[in-house]
């Protein structure tokens, strides 16, 4: 086992300070801010501000940290804001809908609201617009603003009877829109130029498992590139700083790394890698107002960046290493590159917005989101690498609670808590249950099995076909380890899942019954085969979701000899632990149903089994009522089972 984070003790300490224990309540509160962004001048923010239960579209003064609220956002669900312009900031919200004889069934409708920060009048930014199909779920996201910021440009679905994605000119004052630029049968995104011209779109035929590139040829479109991807993997993300090529990001050649890549406007021949950075992937790419390409984000147990412009990656690397090893997000720049609005969490820092000024290379502004949890309540989480059975290098988080030394003496009861994904990755940023479980005095573990995202894809495709295989045995040759290291009490441990997290937990039980005490399974996946029919009945047996969820499951495939022994609900009468299922009965992703039935066959094996369902949740049950609730569920049934001396 080898640590890999570094010591607390950072240049930015800003005024953390000792506090009351924090509670359960505390832990599943909302974020009292989110959605931030950056003024062009770099003055202000942008942000959502949760004020006595209610949300509202606010903006809060650098250099005096004035803050004046405009909007009562209640009844929506806002994603993100953006600054227009110096009176305009936008407000991207989403609200759950259906739209009879079209989707037949309930979808998140994206609507994008203007605020005008002097009158504090609020309207749908799209007002006066034909041609636009009544059901948008992506509608909003902005791909060009004219150097006047009086239009944006838009794409979206036109009304026709096979529904295309053209790009949509909105003025901003009048909420008057036009069509542009028309897209293809198959058009699935846009690179524009800030006046609204088309540098190039993209197109995905799902049929043939095509890929291509068109560029505008006078009057008519020229292909430029082609590929056939069964599951795609190139997307434009930005244009390069001499605007003759698009950038994107795809795997190297060995696979253990991502690279940039640019491709020529003129003929599609592609140079690169560039910027690459072994075992890890490129998260973001970085573009400035006129979507030009500036630099990257890499993800992996924590974020780093390289910028192009030298002042600009010398300023980030002072905020990467400045926080003492907390998670640093780079969310906006300022139009002349002289202020950084960023997002810090980990360490001791809950979740805070900070603008860092480059030119006093200082912290001009720092909002906490999570004000009422200050740094000395929290506890620590560091990151560690072991070898799993086979060899490969596994990265994992471990949070301890405070005063207590692990290995020194401390052996501790400990709460697995496997990722949901399977494709993502947990880091050392807050973590909103790891900590409230960690408060409660256990030690809590989260691998990045094979299979996570982050850290390359040769390590991503390693999970293929090995669920209920080595992904699980990563999970077990952590919490070997940390037994063998006099950290965890082997006669004391639980594990604990969200969705494909929840599977991973009630695997775990299914192959290790006797290394755990408790199980809890939250919007989990019980039978696999059953999972990949409901996709089969969602989306199609050709669809990109179908392709991707068989291609995870590897030489099972669809068969369902295959799939049966690697899914819970099969095995339920191996499991010994009791088992705790949670679950959001407007679970989109994950059935409810999946829980239900796994809690019938557990009954009817004779084992110790709980469910309990929220009413209107999703997937990610946000609801603070529900999340309050899902956390005392989770504590509670941890406590009954490994608490206490």
């Amino acid at each position: 086992m080898r640590f890999v984070s570094g010591i607390l003790g950072g240049l930015f300490c800003l005024g953390l300070s000792a506090g009351a224990d924090p509670t359960i309540e505390d832990y599943a509160a909302p974020r009292e801010f989110l959605a931030a962004d950056l003024s062009d001048d770099g003055s202000k923010v942008s942000l959502v501000h949760s004020i006595d239960g209610e949300e509202f579209l606010c903006v809060i003064t650098v250099a005096d940290r004035s803050e004046q609220c405009f909007a009562n956002l209640r009844d929506l669900r806002p994603n993100y804001t953006y600054f227009l312009d110096d009176e305009h900031v936008l407000v991207l919200a989403t609200q759950r809908t259906r739209v009879p004889h079209i989707l037949g069934e309930r979808y998140d409708e994206s609507t994008p609201f203007l605020v005008n920060i002097e009158t504090g009048d609020v309207e749908r930014l799209v007002r006066r617009v034909s041609n636009l199909h009544p059901a948008q779920t992506g509608f909003g996201r902005i791909v060009a603003i004219s150097p006047d910021r009086e239009t944006v440009y838009i794409p979206a679905f036109n009304a026709s009877s096979t529904p295309e994605l053209d790009v949509f000119a909105i003025e901003v004052q009048r909420g008057r829109g036009r069509r542009v630029i028309r897209g293809g049968s198959d058009t699935t995104g846009w690179l524009v130029s800030p006046s609204g011209d088309p540098i190039a779109r993209e197109n995905y035929d799902s049929d043939e498992n095509v890929y291509t590139v068109e560029v505008p040829d006078g009057d008519d479109w020229r292909t430029i590139y082609t590929s056939d991807e069964e599951l795609r993997t190139i997307y434009l993300r930005a244009v390069a700083q001499d605007r003759q090529h698009a950038v994107f990001v795809q795997t190297t050649a060995e696979r253990t790394a991502d690279g940039v890549y640019f491709m020529s406007l003129e003929n599609g021949d592609i140079t690169g890698p560039f910027h690459v950075s072994e075992g890890r992937e490129i998260g973001q790419v970085i573009s400035n107002g006129d979507g030009e390409f500036i630099g990257v984000e890499y993800t992996g147990i924590s974020a780093s960046y390289a910028m192009l412009d030298e002042d600009l990656n010398a300023a980030m690397d002072r905020l990467v290493n400045g926080f003492g090893g907390a998670n640093i997000n780079l969310l906006d720049l300022s139009a002349d590159g002289t202020r950084v609005l960023a997002h810090v969490s980990g360490r001791q820092f809950s979740g805070n917005y900070i603008v860092y000024d480059l030119t006093t290379q200082s912290v001009a502004i720092s909002l906490a989101q999570r004000g009422w949890i200050d740094g000395e309540a929290m506890a620590s989480a560091d990151s560690i690498e072991y070898q799993s059975r086979d060899g490969m290098t596994i990265s994992a988080v471990v949070t301890t609670p405070r005063g207590t030394q692990p290995g020194n003496g401390d052996t501790l009861p400990m709460v697995v808590m496997p990722h949901g994904g399977p494709e993502s990755h947990d880091t050392i940023g807050y973590d909103w249950m790891a900590q409230a479980i960690a408060n409660e005095g256990y030690l809590v573990l989260q691998p990045n099995f094979r299979g996570s995202s982050g850290f390359g894809a040769e390590f991503t495709e390693a999970g293929r076909g090995e669920w209920g295989g080595a992904m699980q045995h990563d999970v077990t040759d952590g919490v070997e380890l940390l037994i063998r290291a006099g950290w965890a009490d082997p006669e004391r441990i639980c594990i604990v899942g969200w969705s494909y997290g929840g599977y991973s937990a009630l695997m775990s039980s299914v192959l290790n019954p006797e290394m755990y005490q408790c199980t809890v399974s939250i919007a989990g996946v019980s039978d696999l085969y059953r999972m990949l029919s409901d996709v089969s009945l969602d989306r199609g047996d050709d669809s990109q979701a179908y392709r991707y969820w068989t291609d995870q499951y590897g030489r099972a495939g669809v068969d369902r000899d295959e799939l049966e022994p690697i899914s819970p609900y099969y095995r339920a009468d191996e499991i010994q632990a009791p088992v705790l299922l949670l679950h959001g009965d407007d679970d989109m992703i994950v059935p409810p149903t999946q829980s239900r039935r796994m809690e019938d066959e557990l009954d009817d094996a004779g084992r110790q089994v709980r469910i309990r369902t929220f009413s209107g949740q999703n997937h990610s049950i946000m609801d603070e009522e529900s999340r309050v609730e899902v956390l005392r569920e989770v504590i509670n049934f941890v406590d009954q089972h490994i608490g206490g001396e």
